[in-house]
This record gives structure tokens, sequence and C-alpha cells, in this order.
């Protein structure tokens, strides 16, 4: 058994014992398990005489099948399954289905039937899976569901109804035996770069399932899922195109002297360097049952210890175990042994189980289940990639990386082992760099605020006059007054609404001739802002701050700021743009990132050169897919609003523009006892904003961001519905744990938009010792 390897054991010191359990089951025969083992040899025989008063007494319940009558079967059973649970007082009901192979013909999608309220239109018995009555069956009483079989029982209709009500669930087709063998043994060959040619398998097996398989249907059902799995691991169909069909066979047959061993010949046909022709061949002879079982036993473990730890719907992590293993989404499964291996150790790794943690640990554990089936919707987060926010636990993060001003070459440090640390710090800023249209980039401060505050250190002096937008207009609040900490005269930039009246400012500016003018908006739904003065006195920097545009002018969806007449940008990276917190300058003008330099030398003392390696990584993901999410996110934010005001709720919107043009939707409540309210159902139900007094005068309400959710892989549609979970949550029509279910089910459905290729994240593990 995998669990009972040393460090599954290691990490879960506190395996549920197989001896706690509470068997019960369903056949079609009327046979007790004694007799059932005795006539299938599917062990030892003393092995069987020394539990038989055991298996004397367990009765097989007579199975659950479509045919006429099965509703009130089903209720039967479904009644005899929470009795037994109530009476034993049993912490959970798991079923797995270990049903025989069903013809091809039950394999197919039944779109008539109302699973929800359990209508089976009577034609369509006969063609009707077994094994979905069972995931039904596990629907109904809320027990987890293992399909052991290669049988399709996870259509949408049912996966649909098991994700809303919290089921666990996990499958298809049990991997013991040659296809083991054959996803261990296919990435040796993708990894050494030998191509397979050909490969050749046959299989022979005397148990019931090897009968039931003479069927020619349900025996193509079976080699369908036997041959899934080589395809997608070499990444080639074996031989030349014209006759892959004939260069990877996969034959069962029946073949009763077997009884409940089988066995396998393998030849594989490949080439090496220069195309010398080569062969391997392996002959494997396995107990059938012996294998299934241990498999069997190891998924019942993993779903209770998954359950314990709050875990709901899909496992995917379990795939190691099957053939063809469900995954989330559209996203097509790994079967590469090695891989989904290391996938499922994660996986225990991280479900963080409270008895076996203390101190820190615990918290973390709380922490992660906090984050299990939610959205954030902060206008002001994001999500890196896996193989940016790997980079953060890097070996830079515990080195300084000081520039010294007085030395004119780019990058120099201070330190020690300067010159390799200069090199990445030099090539994160032309990255950074290239992506927004500045020529010099300065990733010193550690976030935005701190570059803010760089920034008015670097241009101003005290007694000067700067330039801002109050807080009623969208600036930041906090930015009035640390201007005024540093002695600075503030006056506001004008607007007429939600538009900045650039005439009017451009009027005060030259009579009042500032030392900088800041365009420091943080709440904006329209980007007239993005167009800056085009005559300033030479004494006035012009700076706009890009903090949550930043992955619009990346995208290239909005013209950069610095072509619209602004000498520099400050900001973030961590809003629109999906990096790390981190804060930068940027400019065209030498001159103005000298003065910066020079002026900021002493305000820190270290730019964690670790988050820019991470923002670098993020710009050259970002330049894949940037382009595509930019579009996305302002589109996805317009159909939310939309969604919101087909169902009566009060969007604000810019006079006289139709469309939203940034990431932000703003939903008006009555006063801020409603806006109150409002966060905490939408955080009950795993979806989090901020409430906050509205920009513009327009009271209280709830600022929401949708950029997580496009990057999870979102497009308008899919927003469209997540806006009517939300508004049913919010009128109190769904429960939390429902609106939970609701988005689980939404977010199951979509594929990222990006996510950073395996190949990459092992370069990267490598490369940083993680």
């Amino acid at each position: 058994m995998v669990t009972e390897n040393a460090e599954f054991k290691e990490l879960l010191p506190d395996l549920p014992p197989v001896e706690d359990w509470m068997l019960t089951g369903w056949d079609v025969t009327e046979e007790t398990l004694l007799q059932s083992a005795r006539r299938h040899q599917c062990c030892e025989r003393h092995l069987v005489e020394l539990e038989k008063k055991r298996l004397a007494k367990m009765k097989v319940r007579r199975a659950l099948m479509p045919e006429p009558g099965w509703e009130k079967r089903f209720c039967e059973e479904s009644d005899a399954l929470l009795h037994l649970k109530a009476e034993s007082g049993a912490e959970q009901i798991i079923i797995v289905n270990l049903a025989p192979t069903e013809p091809a013909e039950t394999q197919e999608v039944d779109v008539d039937i109302d699973w929800e309220n359990l209508k089976i239109p009577d034609d369509a018995l006969p063609k009707l899976s077994i094994s979905r009555l069972y995931l039904r069956l596990a629907i109904e009483v809320g027990a987890g569901f293992v399909n052991f079989t290669p049988n399709l029982a996870e259509t949408p209709a049912l996966l649909e109804l098991a994700e809303r009500r919290g089921i666990l669930y996990c499958g298809r087709d049990g991997k013991t035996g040659e296809t083991y063998l054959k996803t261990v043994l296919a990435p040796a060959f993708r990894n050494k770069n030998l191509k397979v040619n050909g490969w050749f398998s046959l299989n022979i097996l005397g148990n019931a399932d090897g009968f039931n398989l003479q069927s020619s249907s349900a025996g193509d059902t079976k080699i369908k899922s036997k041959r899934s799995s080589l395809e997608s691991i070499l990444g080639y169909a074996p031989g030349e195109p014209e006759e892959s069909e004939y260069s990877h066979q996969v034959h069962i047959h029946y073949y009763p002297p077997r009884g409940d061993s089988k066995e396998s010949w393998n030849n594989i046909d490949f080439s090496g360097f220069l195309g010398e022709a080569m062969q391997l061949k392996f002959n494997w002879l396995g107990k059938d049952s012996s294998l299934a079982v241990a498999s069997v036993l190891d998924l019942v473990r993993f779903l209770v210890l998954a359950r314990r730890a709050g875990e709901t719907g899909l496992l995917e992590p379990l795939g190691y175990f099957f053939k063809l293993p469900l995954t989330k989404g559209r996203r097509l499964p790994e079967h590469a042994s090695d891989r989904q291996y290391q996938v499922l150790l994660d996986f225990v790794r991280g479900m963080g189980l409270p008895e076996h943690l203390g101190g820190l640990l615990r918290h973390l554990a709380d922490y992660r289940r906090s984050r299990r089936d939610c959205l954030s919707m902060h206008a002001s987060e994001n999500r890196m990639t896996q193989g940016t926010a790997l980079l953060l636990a890097g070996d830079l993060a515990n080195r300084y990386a000081l520039k010294d001003p007085g030395n004119t070459h780019p990058g120099d440090i201070i330190f020690g082992n300067s010159h390799p640390i200069s090199q990445v710090i030099v090539f994160c800023e032309k990255r950074f760099g290239s992506l927004i249209g500045a020529e010099y980039v300065n990733l010193t401060p550690l976030s935005g605020y701190v570059a803010a505050d760089c920034l008015l250190y670097a241009f101003c002096d005290p007694g000067q006059t700067v330039f801002l937008v109050d807080r009623v207009h969208g600036g930041h609040p906090e930015m009035i007054p640390l201007a005024r900490q540093f002695g600075l005269k503030v006056r506001f930039i004008p607007f007429d609404g939600m538009e900045p009246n650039m005439r009017e400012l451009q009027e005060m500016v030259n009579d009042a001739k500032p030392a900088l003018v800041y365009f420091n908006q943080s709440d904006a739904l329209v980007l007239d802002g993005l167009n800056g003065l085009p005559l300033t006195p030479p004494e006035t920097v012009v700076a706009f701050d890009a903090s949550h545009v930043l992955g619009l002018i990346a995208g290239k969806l909005v013209t950069s700021p610095l072509d619209a007449g602004y000498d520099c940008l400050v900001g973030s990276t961590h809003k629109t743009f999906p990096g790390p917190h981190k804060g930068f300058f940027a400019t065209r003008s030498q001159n103005l990132q000298d003065r910066f330099t020079t002026r900021t030398k002493n305000k820190i003392s270290s730019s964690h050169p670790h988050h820019a390696v991470a923002l670098a990584s993020a710009c050259e993901e970002y330049e894949v897919y940037g382009a595509e999410y930019a579009r996305r996110l302002v589109q996805n934010a317009e159909a939310l609003a939309q969604a919101f005001e087909n169902e009566g709720l009060g969007v604000i919107r810019a006079e006289g523009i139709r469309t939203i043009e940034t990431n932000q939707v703003w939903l008006r409540a009555a006063d801020k006892t409603q806006a109150v309210r409002w966060f905490r159902r939408l955080e009950d139900g795993g979806i989090f904003t901020n409430y906050r007094e509205l920009a513009f005068d327009n009271g209280w309400g709830l600022r929401i961001g949708l950029q997580e959710a496009t990057l999870n892989g979102a497009e308008a549609q899919d927003v469209a519905q997540l806006g009517r979970i939300m508004a049913d949550r919010l009128r109190n029509r769904l429960t939390g744990k429902e609106t939970r279910s609701c988005l689980r089910l939404l977010l199951s459905d979509l594929t990222a938009l990006y996510e950073t290729p395996p190949e990459t994240l092992g370069s990267i593990r490598s490369l940083i010792g993680v």
C-alpha cells in the first residue's frame, strides 16, 4: 500500500486503521463473501479460512440496477446506509465503485435525466450505466465516491450536483498492473529521448473481470482506457502517422487457467542515437485482486483524511491511482507516474491536518482551509503563477543588493558577490522597462507606497507645492498626510465628474509652478487620467501612479502614460499586474533617474532582490498571455457590472461613458451598515471584496476587482454567472455554504489563462534548491 510507505507514514502518523472500518457492499450474486472468496480464489485458501467466520456473516446487499422499480430500491439503500452510519457512529461513508466494465453503449452522456430529482425516463433504463446510480447514491447520503472502473459515472449533471453538495470524489479506472508499468517506463523513454516506434501489449486473465471483457463492447471500453496514457506521456503516437493505429496495440483475452492471476507480455520497439533500432521486452505476472485492493484501501484512507482536512469536490491529486484521471476544468490529465506521485506527495504535505501540526503550522493550515473554495475579488490584489511565487524562496531572499549611486555603471552593488547579483538586478530592470516602455527603471522601493514616498522625497523640498488627486476623486488616502509630513503645500487636481479637467489643471500648474504633479488615483472606472500635461514649467515633474492599471499598460490595452505627457511612473506590481509585492520608479529621462537614485539612496538599505527576480519572471510570462489577460480583464469588469444591473443592484458608472474601462466595479449600498453586511455575506460565501466609502461622493458600497477571476480563466459568460451567484448571496437567497458550493463548481470548470510550464518549474526548483 502506498500509505504504508515510510514518507507517507511520517507525514500521516495517524492513518485510519483498516480494522476500524465497517464493510458492506452490493453484488448481483446472493453468495456470502466467504462463498465468493472460495470460488474466485482471490487470495490464498488458508487466509480465507482464517477469516471464514467473519466472512460468512457479511451478507452482500442486492445490487442497485437500472430496472423498473429502481426508485424504491434507491430509497431503501440510501436509508439503509444512513441508518448503518447512525447506528454504528461511523465518521463518514465512502462508496467504491468496483462494478464490471460496462458496454460502450452505456458510456454515452445522458441528457434527458433529471438526476437531482431522480427522474429517469423508462426508455433510458436499458442503456443506463450502473455506475451512475451509485454516484447518485453517494451524493444522496453525503458519501465519498471512488470510481475504480472505466465506466463513465461522472456525467456533467452528476458532477455539478456532487460539487454543489460538497461530495468528495475521484477516478477513473484503477491503474494497478500493466498500465501502471507503462506509465513508469514511458517517462524513462521520454526523458532519455528514445523514440518509441511501437508498443505491443497482450494481457490474459481468468477471473470474472476477464470473462466480462470477452464482450467486444466492454473490451473496447477497457482497451480505450489502457491505451490512453502512452501518447500523453510521450507527446506523440508511436510509429509513423499512417501506421499509428497498429503501432500501439493492446489486447485482452480471457484465459480460465490463470484464475485471478493476470499476465502481460509487452514488446517495445524504440530507436536511439543515429536511429539505431532496439527492443525492450517484459513479462508481467500479478494477482489482480491483490493489486486492486491495496489501491482501494489507499484511496479510502485518502478520502477519510481529505474529509477531515475540509477538502470537498474532486481530489485531483489522487490521479496517481487511475488510468483516466479526472481533472478540473478542461485541463489535460497527467499520466506520468513519477509526476503523479510527486503531486500526491505534495497534496498530502499540504493537506494540513491539524492533529499533526502545532504552532505556526497549525495557523498556516487554518489559513489554507480559509482559502479553499473561494475567490479574492479585492481590487488591490492578484495572484502569482507558480513559477513566479517559487522564485521568492530562493537564496536571493537572504542577500543585500545595494546600489552605489557614486558609481555610474548601472546595477553596481557594494556588497561581496556583487557582480552576479548586479547582473540579475540589471536584467530584471530591463525586462520590466521593456514591458512598460521605460528606458530607466529603479526597483529599490519595496512597495507602491514606498515608491510614492520616494517620489515625493526625490523631487520635492519642504515648502514646495505638489498637486495630488484628493480622496473624493479616488486619490490614495495616505498621500495627502504623507506630503504634509514632508512639509509640502498640497493642491488638488480638478475634476469634471470622474474625468480630470486637464485644461484647468494646466492653468493651475502654470500659475503655481509646483515641484510635482502626481496623479495618484487608486479608485477609477475611466482612464482619462492617462493623458498627461502637454506643457509644464521646467521645474515641474509630472508623475503617474500606475499601480491599478499596470496590467493594462503592460498588456498594451492602453497607451503608456510615458507616451502621453508623463515624465515618470511609480507604483506597485501586484494589483492588475500579477507580480510580487514590489515598488518601482520608471522613466525615459536619465536626469530624472539620476535624481531619484541620488535623493533616495539613504531611504532603503535593501531592495529585496528576490522580489525583483520574481517580477522579472512575471514579466517574461506576461509577454505570453498579457494582451489576452488585459483584454479579458476589462471585458469581465463590464460583464460583472451588467450582471449586477440585471439583478437590480446599483452599479456606479461614469456619466456619459457606457462601459467600465478598468478592472473595478463599484456596487452602491444604501449606507455603511448595508455595505458591511454585504461584505460579510460574501466573505461567508468565499468571495472576498472590500467595503469602503466610494469615490466621487457615491456613498458606501463595495469595490470589486476582476484580476484573479480573469487569471483563473474566467470569461464574460463565467463572470455573468458569478454576478448572479453574488447577487443571490447579497439578497440572502443563498446561504454561505451554498454560495461556496456554487463558486466551487464555477471555478472547477475554468482553465487558468496561464500557468508556468512543468519543465520551467522543474528548472526553477533545481536552480533555487527547493
